[in-house]
């Protein structure tokens, strides 16, 4: 629900993908990620609102989870994570609520950019638009048996509103 209101509200527009770690995890959902300034802060806050810790679900591979600070017992409202590969040393220890479906291509070039020794992109990556996507709607290219429909042509779309798309 929290990842949901965030998306709602435009939170992760114009937020840059703070972590990447090459064929493991990508991560975003920093507030201090829209300033380029802050880049040596990037990862180290959220919206203020931690969350329950709901550590359950499986980091198989395209898990999506909500990250928390180092030794925390809560979850973070805002960054979230998403594994590349099937990472169970981190199961009972983040919120697992999402899985990605399609576009792991993407997913895959995200996490081979070149990063800083932090794991810090280089180069700026932005969520650009976000949306809530019904889950019970078809993609494009889908079988009826998903229920789901495409909402709009993917030109118009951003890259986490594709994403969203996939995962919900």
């Amino acid at each position: 629900e929290t990842f949901k209101r965030n998306i709602e509200s435009g939170f992760y527009e114009g937020l840059a993908f703070h972590r990447l770690i090459r064929n493991y995890l990508i991560q975003t959902g920093d507030p201090l990620s829209k300033d380029d300034a802050q880049k040596e802060q990037w990862g180290t806050t959220d919206i203020g609102q931690n969350i329950p810790g709901e550590f359950g679900g499986s980091h198989v591979r395209y898990a999506v989870a909500m990250a928390h600070k180092a030794g925390e017992t809560t979850s973070s409202g805002s960054q979230f994570f998403i594994t590349l590969r099937p990472a169970t040393s981190l199961d009972g220890s983040y919120a697992v609520f999402g899985e990605v479906t399609q576009g792991m291509d993407v997913l895959n070039r995200l996490s081979g950019s070149v990063v800083d020794t932090n794991d810090v992109p280089v180069k700026r990556i932005e969520i650009v638009d976000a949306k809530i996507v019904r889950g019970d709607t078809q993609l494009a290219g889908s079988s009826t048996t998903g229920g789901r429909r495409k909402t709009k042509p993917d030109s118009q779309k951003g890259r986490l509103e594709r994403f969203i798309e996939r995962v919900w």
